[in-house]
């Protein structure tokens, strides 16, 4: 019996393998970050496809807002550091500077939002989340830490 990588793929997903991973773009803001694969993204893409006709013709799409909800509650599990201040640098907002501080929760509908409306957020979290190198790196830190706790 021969190892299958899928199927140690597939178990890692399942399980959940995850890291705090920092935006780049934005200091302090770090993202908890599902791995999710190509895989599970060719899945989650497949069952937000719909069939639309358009002058008597069968047509498949994607359904952008479907698949965008799916994406965001699989590969982020939280953040921090998300102020307002930092918002109105992934998407156009309008808010008056006493609530530039404020911090913005991670909750369902804002993950949803700030992935559906900052193409370059979007972009990142793809590349991240479907990179297995971002958690290998993690899993290594974690180790090292782990080692370093214990001299």
């Amino acid at each position: 019996m021969g190892v299958k990588i899928q199927e140690l793929i597939d178990i890692a997903v399942e399980k959940g393998v995850s890291a705090w991973i920092e935006y780049p773009p934005l200091d302090d803001f770090v993202i908890h970050v599902a791995f999710v694969g190509k895989e599970e993204m060719f899945r989650m893409t497949d069952a937000s496809r719909r069939t639309k006709w358009v002058k008597h013709t069968k047509t498949e799409e994607v359904d952008r807002p479907t698949l965008t909800r799916k994406w965001a509650t699989k590969a982020i599990l939280d953040w921090k550091g998300l102020t307002l201040r930092k918002l109105r640098e992934l998407i156009p907002i309008k808010v008056p500077k006493a609530e530039l501080d404020m911090e913005v929760p991670c909750d369902e509908d804002n993950r949803y939002t700030l992935l559906f409306n900052s193409t370059a957020f979007d972009v990142w979290l793809t590349e991240v989340s479907t990179t297995p190198e971002y958690f290998i790196e993690e899993t290594k830190r974690r180790k090292e830490s782990a080692e370093e706790l214990k001299k």
